[in-house]
C-alpha cells in the first residue's frame, strides 16, 4: 500500500487504486510488479490525482484497476473516469 516512506517502483505491471474495497482486495507478491495505491477513505478525484503523479511507474501495457462499489453514481462515476483515460492516453 502507498506508504510515504517507502519508494514507488518503477516498472509496475499491475496497479490498483479504490478505497476499502481496494486497499483489502489486492495484495502482490514481490515478484508480480504490482502496486496497491488504495487508501482509506480514497474518493476518485484523489485516486486520479496519485494515478497522474505516479503514472510513470506504471509500465506501456500496465494495467490499472480502479474497484468502486456499484452504489456509485453513474453521473457522477463516469466523468471521473473519462478524465482518469486522459491522464492514462496523455
Amino acid at each position: 500500500m502507498l506508504d510515504k516512506d517507502k519508494p514507488i517502483p518503477k516498472n509496475l505491471d499491475i496497479v490498483n487504486f479504490g478505497s476499502v474495497h481496494g486497499r483489502f482486495a489486492f495484495e502482490y507478491e514481490e515478484d508480480e510488479h504490482g502496486y496497491n495505491f488504495a487508501m482509506s477513505p480514497q474518493s476518485l478525484s484523489y485516486d486520479s490525482r496519485i494515478l497522474k503523479e505516479y503514472i510513470s511507474h506504471i509500465s506501456e501495457n500496465g494495467i490499472v484497476i480502479i474497484p468502486y462499489r456499484f452504489v456509485c453514481l453513474h453521473c457522477w462515476i463516469i466523468p471521473m473516469i473519462q478524465g482518469m483515460q486522459s491522464i492514462i492516453l496523455s
